[in-house]
């Protein structure tokens, strides 16, 4: 018995000793704050019901919640909408439900994950400007495997990086045939949250938005349901840490047995995270929540920036809330959607 009291002191300790170091980390680091301000850019009469942002040369991309097509191109100038395809099904040419979108400017194109397909497309701007039916290049097909991830981006010389709900690490990095190459970056203890958990379901607990930076070197995550951000880049063909961020942990969590299973739940208590992620080749670009989860939690006013290198930390403090952000290369000029589908253009300037 004194044993166990003992072990439950340690146990304590710990909790208690890292929530003083995430406490310091909420105010050591965004010191720093910008003030943006926004115009309407595309309004949502013009919109069906956009859900990821992009930009490649002249255009701006949007990805659409459910509405079909699930993609239309605006020319970024007029804000007048040129093209729209992919529609919605399970045909080749199809796709049911965007998980991820990332723009790749070096190679004039941009990929597509269907989230319930478990595809992974690649489509060349120009080829779909002349023909929105062109065919696109299957990237990756996760077919029948077990592996614990949802979203999946695209690096250098064809390796792969995931966003891994596998308790081995938060990334998985693969060749471009899907062979696992590397789990990087372990999750928090599941004591920090409650010791009843198993380990894969104290790593569902930490799903994430994920982003590769255009030059396509680097990847970052911002966890859902608490305050972490991960920095790694791509480094001789394994992934090599290069800044992390630790706030805060999900809590006031409702865990209740189920057979020989638990059920985990989260309350109008729990602290909502990062509502989305963006990245340019200087910055990284977090969309914070940290708000409990009642009716607003789904929306936030503030970003965290961080530089690649982790030099530089700042906020930019948005005057209209949104849901979902992403920055131009300018990295003065970011775009976010509202609660009500406009698309707004927000600026702001550091000095």
């Amino acid at each position: 018995m004194r044993c166990f009291k003992f072990f439950g002191l340690i146990i304590s300790c710990f909790a208690l000793f890292n929530a003083c170091k995430t406490k310091d980390a909420e105010t050591s680091y965004f010191k720093t704050i910008y003030n943006a301000h926004s115009e309407v850019f595309i309004p949502s009469d013009q919109l069906m019901d956009p859900r990821f942002m992009g930009i490649l040369d002249s255009y701006f991309i949007v990805g659409n919640y459910k509405a079909d097509p699930l993609i239309e191109i605006y020319d970024k100038s007029s804000k007048e909408k040129i093209k729209s395809f992919l529609r919605v099904g399970r045909g080749p040419l199809e796709a049911s439900f965007l998980g991820y979108m990332q723009m790749d400017p070096a190679q004039n194109g941009f990929y597509i994950s269907d989230l319930f397909k478990r595809t992974l497309l690649r489509y060349d701007l120009k080829e779909v400007l002349a023909d929105p039916f062109s065919h696109p290049e299957l990237i990756y097909s996760r077919g029948n495997e077990s592996l614990l991830f949802t979203k999946i981006g695209v690096l250098n010389d064809g390796y792969l990086v995931a966003e891994s709900q596998d308790p081995k690490g938060k990334f998985l990095l693969m060749d471009k045939t899907g062979k696992q190459l590397q789990y990087f970056r372990s999750f928090p203890a599941k004591e920090l949250v409650d010791d009843n958990l198993n380990d894969i379901q104290n790593a569902g607990l930490y799903t994430a938005a994920m982003t590769v930076n255009p030059s396509k070197d680097k990847a970052a995550l911002a966890s859902y349901n608490a305050g972490l951000i991960d920095l790694v880049q791509l480094k001789n063909g394994r992934l090599d840490s290069i800044w992390s961020y630790q706030a805060f942990y999900p809590s006031h969590l409702y865990i209740a047995p189920m057979g020989e299973d638990i059920m985990i739940a989260y309350t109008q208590e729990s602290r909502n995270g990062f509502l989305g992620i963006h990245s340019t080749d200087e910055y990284v670009y977090c969309l914070f929540s940290g708000k409990t989860k009642n009716k607003d939690y789904k929306y936030g006013t503030e970003v965290y920036v961080v530089s690649w290198d982790g030099k530089e930390t700042y906020k930019i403090v948005l005057d209209q809330k949104v849901n979902r952000l992403i920055a131009d290369k300018d990295n003065r000029t970011m775009y976010g959607i509202t609660p009500d589908m406009d698309i707004l253009r927000f600026t702001f300037d550091k000095n």
